[in-house]
């Protein structure tokens, strides 16, 4: 298997950029999809949905944030 340069997957993938691979890239690895960013990054050498796996990866894992003080106290007293 050779080498993958970012320039061919950027012209393989429209709306993949050079901020977005990191994104797709953990985003296979949490799927289980492979185990490390370089099976990643070779799995991108083939086809691969890297549009529904952006949208999991910017959907899917921002994590709510706190609305109001009371629930910040509360996590506080529960790692005590």
């Amino acid at each position: 298997m050779g080498r993958i340069f970012s320039q061919d997957l950027y012209s393989r993938y429209e709306n993949l950029s050079k901020y977005n691979v990191v994104y797709v890239v953990r985003q296979m690895v949490k799927e289980g999809i492979c185990k490390t960013p370089v099976q990643a990054l070779e799995l991108l050498d083939g086809d691969v949905d890297v549009d529904g796996l952006l949208t999991r990866a910017i959907n899917g894992t921002m994590p709510e944030v706190s609305k109001s003080d009371e629930e910040d106290s509360t996590e506080e007293e529960t790692v005590r």
